[in-house]
This record gives structure tokens, C-alpha cells and sequence, in this order.
């Protein structure tokens, strides 16, 4: 399947739904399925880092936010604590998120340093952008989830439902990939033992 770029994809959609003409919001149905995939997809090339420092105690969230991976405040594993309170043991740092922002606790005058893994939503694919990773790896998941959002368009369940099976087929490679990549290497060690 030579699915390499946003132009390729907006003619592969065209070629598979014969009612899908180049006439029809086919930028749409991409943008749309870009939105499902990014509450769905978990994936280590969404993986990515980010050093933030604190203003009045709390950091934003990047715009790309998804999930936390991991939050060092300080040089030190953050731990999450409740918006009521938080109950710490001796010289932890707690966090907890509040709208687009991280709260650090306990409170300091000086600003901290904050070191966010995440998982970051997909670069949307447009005309300037024409490919990002899971176009490039995986383009039967673009195809299938806009394939999806375009039968619903036309409001043909019959179609929606077999692309959506197809999607999920595609999707179940994406989280094996994912899996595969995470039980690989070493084992992980923590404070003298194994994980």
C-alpha cells in the first residue's frame, strides 16, 4: 500500500469508498479520525520529553499533552496526591492536575524543575505537514479511521461497522508493536530489585 503522504491517503480514501468523491470533506474525515486516534492510540513513538520549570508552583501541560509517562520535579520521582490534600511522607513531592496544569506540593518561593515524559497527540497531516509517524508505520490505521468517519458521513452503518472491525484489526498491530518495543531489553531494576 503506498500510503506515504496526506495527498497519497486523500487518493487511497477516494479509490476504496466508491462514494467518496474529490468533491467530498475528505480533509475532514482525516482531521476527525486524527481526533478518535489520539483518545485511543498509546504508542512509544508518542513518547516524548519535556523541561518545564514552575511559576507559582504548577507548570502547564504542553499543547500535544495526552499522558504522563513519568514527572521528576527537582530531580525526584514526583508522586501523585489528591486535590484535597496531600499526604506526603518525609521529603517527597506530590503532584496533581488541575484544568491544563500540574500543582507541585509542598509549596516554594523558588521556581522547580519539572522533567515530563508524555505521550504526545499525533502532528496533524495538512498540505505543509504530509506525514508524521503512524502514516509512515502504519498507514492501514490512517486509511481504515478515515474510511470510518467518511461512511458515517454518509451515513452508512453497514460500511462504517466493516471499517471499523478493519480499524480495529489494524489498531491490535499498533498495540503489539507497542508491546513488543516496551518488553524489550533489559530488565528494569528498582532500588535492588526486579520489575
Amino acid at each position: 500500500m503506498a500510503l506515504n503522504d496526506y495527498a497519497a491517503l486523500q487518493s487511497k480514501i477516494i479509490e476504496y469508498a466508491e462514494e467518496i468523491s474529490v468533491d467530498e470533506p475528505i480533509g475532514d474525515f482525516i482531521a476527525l479520525a486524527e481526533v478518535e486516534l489520539n483518545v485511543i492510540l498509546k504508542h512509544y513513538r508518542m513518547e516524548t520529553e519535556a523541561v518545564l520549570t514552575t511559576t507559582a508552583n504548577a507548570v502547564e501541560l504542553p499543547d500535544d499533552f495526552l499522558e504522563a509517562r513519568l514527572i521528576e520535579v527537582d530531580g525526584k520521582m514526583a508522586v501523585r496526591v489528591s486535590i484535597y490534600g496531600d499526604v506526603l511522607n518525609f521529603d517527597e513531592i506530590g503532584y496533581y492536575q488541575v484544568g491544563n496544569t500540574y500543582k507541585i506540593v509542598p509549596e516554594q518561593d523558588e521556581p522547580r524543575t519539572v522533567r515530563l515524559v508524555y505521550y504526545r497527540s499525533l502532528t496533524p497531516l495538512s498540505d505543509a505537514n504530509p506525514t508524521n509517524w503512524l502514516l509512515t508505520k502504519f498507514p492501514n490505521v490512517y486509511l481504515r479511521a478515515s474510511l470510518v468517519q467518511g461512511y458515517k458521513y454518509f451515513d452508512n452503518p453497514r460500511m462504517e461497522a466493516s471499517e471499523q472491525a478493519a480499524l480495529d484489526k489494524a489498531l491490535a498491530l499498533v498495540d503489539a508493536d507497542h508491546r513488543r518495543a516496551f518488553n524489550s531489553g533489559n530488565t528494569i531494576i528498582f532500588d535492588g530489585g526486579m520489575a
